[in-house]
């Protein structure tokens, strides 16, 4: 099966979803980072005019550093994570690259991945760890943190069913 497919960042921003719902772990860290802390800096804020209102002086002065710093968390994480996420996709292409097609050969023996002009790799099946698929995006993993994407949309349902019919054979097997 061989396709040629344009990636976006929408495309790289559903994988990096995807790549989270992967593990409990990461999971837990997103939702701490990104939910929790927001969220806490709201109850403090709370609590601290509480306390102003009710004049509470000493409960007050221990929340002034969590209500100086959370904030700076609450916000700058976010920002932080869209920055990463746009630099990590421009860093998928060559400043000389044009365009962002791609093209993917995936057969029982190998899965050939290349960037017309610029380069191309070849992996054996035993080199892939893992699969991972939504309807966004497929995700092949060669290393715990690291994966082939495509966009999910450039399969026909066939090739769909082709891709998951060779990931059984040589990718659930190893994690059995």
């Amino acid at each position: 099966m061989q396709l040629t497919y344009t990636l976006t960042l929408a495309d790289f921003e559903a994988a990096q979803q995807l790549h989270i719902r992967q593990k409990l772990g990461r999971r837990i860290k997103f939702i701490a980072l990104y939910r929790a802390i927001p969220i806490l800096t709201a109850v403090l804020w709370i609590v601290s005019i509480v306390f102003v209102i009710s004049g509470e002086r000493k409960s007050l002065e221990a929340l002034i550093p969590l209500d100086a710093g959370l904030p700076i968390m609450a916000i700058g994480l976010p920002i932080c994570r869209y920055y990463n996420i746009r630099k990590c996709f421009k860093q998928l292409f060559p400043p000389t690259r044009t365009d962002r097609n791609s093209s993917i050969d995936i057969d029982d023996e190998r899965i050939l991945s290349s960037i017309p002009g610029v380069g191309e790799s070849k992996l054996y099946w035993t080199g892939v760890l893992a699969f991972a698929q939504d309807e966004k995006i497929t995700l092949l993993y060669i290393s715990e943190t690291r994966f082939l994407l495509l966009p999910t949309a450039a399969l026909s349902p066939d090739q769909r069913t082709e891709l998951n019919e060779i990931v059984a054979r040589h990718v659930v097997r190893k994690m059995s």
